[in-house]
């Protein structure tokens, strides 16, 4: 009985919250959303993504994903000569494998760049809104990773499903992030529910 009235609870405030985030979205059209796939899809234009750190519950995410793009995006350090490198640092230590030439040092995408904008949203509903506002009407943007907190990532989903922004979560295991069907809402993890289910198994 108390899981119901919490479900209800959960139900409500999510109601709520569509209800006012119908109204304040940026409701990019889906014409321009269209212009920026192409855009994002010419070969000499580089490819700009939201990262959103929840400074609230710190961990390596921001340093995780610069990792991966500075992979990505190619750097001196990779050897066209064998298939992967291992990177030492400065005492002599391995610190990485570089898989392949990437490109001959111009990354995995062929010259083009991922360029990283970085945002806190504290793990705060609020923040996090602001924050998903501020991402979805710029028209550069074409995808955004982060929003740890379910409590965010949820309110925020409903604003990058509805602005065609491809967003997937780093640690939302709520059920409802993606019960609504969504086209570019993912998550990284299963959901409590799964978790759960498997523990008890």
């Amino acid at each position: 009985m108390i899981q119901l009235i919490n479900l209800f609870k959960l139900w409500l405030v999510v109601s709520v919250l569509l209800s006012l985030l119908s109204g304040c979205y940026n409701s990019n059209t889906e014409v321009e959303r269209k212009k920026t796939a192409n855009v994002a899809d010419q070969e000499n234009r580089d490819i700009t993504i939201a990262l959103v750190k929840t400074s609230s519950n710190p961990n390596l995410f921001i340093e995780g994903a610069t990792l991966a793009i500075e992979e990505i995006n190619g750097n001196q350090n990779v050897s066209t000569d064998s298939s992967s490198t291992i990177v030492y640092d400065e005492e002599g230590q391995p610190k990485r494998i570089i898989a392949k030439d990437l490109n001959q040092n111009a990354g995995v995408l062929a010259g083009r760049k991922i360029i990283p904008l970085v945002y806190d949203d504290q793990g705060e509903s609020e923040e996090g809104i602001y924050i998903a506002q501020k991402i979805s009407s710029n028209l550069d943007v074409i995808a955004v990773v982060g929003h740890r907190f379910s409590s965010v990532a949820i309110p925020v989903s409903l604003l990058y499903e509805k602005n065609g922004l491809v967003f997937i979560s780093t640690g939302s295991t709520h059920p409802l992030l993606t019960a609504h069907g969504n086209g570019y809402v993912f998550r990284n993890m299963p959901t409590g529910e799964q978790i759960s289910e498997a523990l008890a198994e």
